[in-house]
């Protein structure tokens, strides 16, 4: 449900620390914004007329890197919430104006070192980063717009392939939102499905992390461990990226638990290898440690979530708000400094905890149906935690048809949070910061 209020009560919203900015959506000649209680999990959309966003104020005063800012009384949602910007597509406003003997780089949308088309302005006077700021839509599809006027089933094809590596986060997102119920079976598969998408998406980060540092042996065997856990996603779901699985009111396949135990298991083991022998470099430890830190008034200000939010000690992870993960061995993965070391300690805790989730899921798969009829209208909304952090998907749909979208993808809140963290940082150290966040340009430009 959709709550209209005054720019004023909205003001309120934007003072209260009890919410997290989660997104903002256009509607009409209206914006709905979404609050999020990461400490109870509840949620609140609420609309009003657009604010004034002063875009032509000095950006320094919402972004720098004391991670402090003054207020003046009349501060607007956008200089108490600098998450705003972002949620609108205005990157602009975390550029700063610096002197005229500052070099100003544009890095991409085709360079080496960027894994996307995609591209950041970077302000420096020479080794050491002065500012950074997104340079977003080289990969804009309007996905958004597209499934309007498209019936739930026809445009979870396009969702699932929004982001490709979190095709599973997203479908979740997406499903839950038209869903009432489904078969717990059904919804075993998911998380298994879920999990395994985290376990990889995160082996790949580790591995990204590892080829930064030049560690070509340990970034080969991490990509070789990461080709394993796709062959296992073809062999049990028939597709490397999970696409197709999930289909509004359950899932299409079936799987075999006793086969996925003995290979998730095979792979726990190579996994704990590996790190072993990576956290004992001392060379490769030194670059992540003390890079890229956001510390825990970073992450309030900026309203960031996921990985960057755990490195930093603050345990933000909508799967606590999820009642199928109640009695599993789920637990938030949290580290306190807040450095690429602690965000890459974050992912290889929630790795080992993704494959109890799996084991414990694949032992206990319950002996139900694996789809249900749906029969959605309204407004409705869904949300799944994704490798990098939650998804989020609100939609209006009046017999099974789509007449309104918003989604708000996890890149979109945390691209802010890594301009914050590697200001002040040297060049070299760059690489470090991005893939520890694990940040995706598609993802974010849906």
């Amino acid at each position: 449900m959709i709550i209209e209020i005054t720019e004023s009560e909205l003001l309120s919203y934007a003072k209260n620390k009890k919410y997290s900015l989660t997104a903002c959506f256009p509607k009409k000649d209206k914006e709905v914004y979404v609050w999020t209680d990461y400490t109870s999990g509840s949620i609140e959309f609420v609309m009003t007329g657009s604010p004034d966003i002063d875009i032509n104020r000095t950006p320094s005063q919402t972004l720098g890197l004391s991670g402090q800012f003054a207020l003046p009384p009349e501060a607007n949602i956008g200089e108490i919430r600098p998450v705003l910007h972002a949620l609108s597509g205005n990157y602009n406003a975390y550029c700063k104006e610096c002197p005229d003997d500052v070099f100003k780089l544009h890095y991409g949308p085709v360079s080496s070192g960027l894994w996307e088309s995609g591209a950041f302005h970077i302000l420096s006077y020479g080794e050491r980063i002065l500012n950074v700021a997104p340079d977003l839509g080289y990969k804009h599809r309007a996905i958004e717009k597209k499934i309007c006027g498209m019936n739930v089933k026809d445009a979870l094809l396009l969702i699932e392939r929004l982001c490709g590596t979190f095709s599973v986060a997203y479908s979740n997102a997406f499903c839950s939102a038209v869903e009432e119920n489904i078969p717990e079976r059904a919804e075993a598969i998911r998380i298994i499905a879920l999990e395994l998408e985290r376990i990889y998406n995160h082996i790949h980060a580790i591995q990204r992390l590892a080829t930064a540092a030049s560690q070509s042996v340990a970034a080969s065997q991490f990509s070789a461990l990461e080709e394993d856990v796709l062959r296992l996603n073809a062999k049990f779901f028939r597709h490397r990226y999970l696409f197709g699985l999930n289909i509004p009111g359950g899932v299409r396949k079936d799987i075999n638990t006793k086969v996925l135990l003995g290979r998730i298991i095979d792979i726990k083991r190579e996994f704990d290898k590996l790190v072993e022998l990576l956290i004992t470099s001392t060379i490769f430890i030194d670059r992540l440690h003390n890079t890229a830190i956001l510390n825990v008034e970073d992450i309030i200000r900026l309203d960031t979530i996921g990985i960057p939010a755990r490195a930093s000690g603050v345990g933000k992870d909508v799967r606590s708000f999820n009642s199928i993960y109640t009695d599993t061995p789920f637990r938030v993965a949290v580290e306190e400094y807040g450095d690429a070391l602690s965000r890459m300690m974050v992912r290889i805790t929630e790795i080992r905890n993704s494959v109890e989730i799996i084991k414990f899921f694949a032992e206990n798969l319950p002996q139900t149906e694996l789809k249900t009829d749906v029969d959605a209208s309204g407004f409705l909304y869904g949300r799944s935690e994704a490798p990098p952090g939650d998804i989020l998907t609100a939609l209006e749909v009046e017999n099974g048809i789509i007449k309104w979208a918003g989604i708000r993808p996890p890149s979109t809140i945390n691209y802010p949070a890594f301009a914050v963290a590697i200001e002040g940082n040297i060049f070299t150290d760059f690489s470090f910061g991005i893939e520890s966040f694990g940040l995706s340009f598609a993802d974010s430009d849906r």
